[in-house]
């Protein structure tokens, strides 16, 4: 909702709120788009592991600095715990969702 300020030239301030219908239709796809972003997110942390896993065994190869290996390893730890809150967040909501009254 826009709130517009009062001004004389607008009818005396009867025209001060109007709905904003720019944003018409976005509930709809704001599902399909968080559905989206958790796809893209578990991608992303599936490619994490993936990464750190090779990376630890160019690290027992010798090919890789054992630093490096180190921050693969705490990046891709990092991306797994957030995705097990997000995980615990979202059974949280659905069992939430099972206890309410009808």
């Amino acid at each position: 909702m826009n709130i517009k300020p009062l001004s004389t030239s607008s009818g005396i301030g009867l025209n001060m709120m109007q709905p904003d219908t720019s944003l018409s239709g976005t509930a709809a796809s704001a599902g399909s788009d968080f559905g989206a972003m958790l796809a893209q997110v578990a991608t992303d942390a599936t490619k994490s592991v993936q990464s750190a896993e090779a990376a630890s065994i160019r690290g027992i190869q010798g090919t890789m600095p054992v630093q490096d290996v180190v921050n693969q390893l705490m990046a891709a730890e990092r991306n797994l715990q957030t995705v097990i809150s997000v995980r615990d967040k979202v059974v949280s909501a659905y069992q939430e969702l099972g206890r309410m009254a009808i």
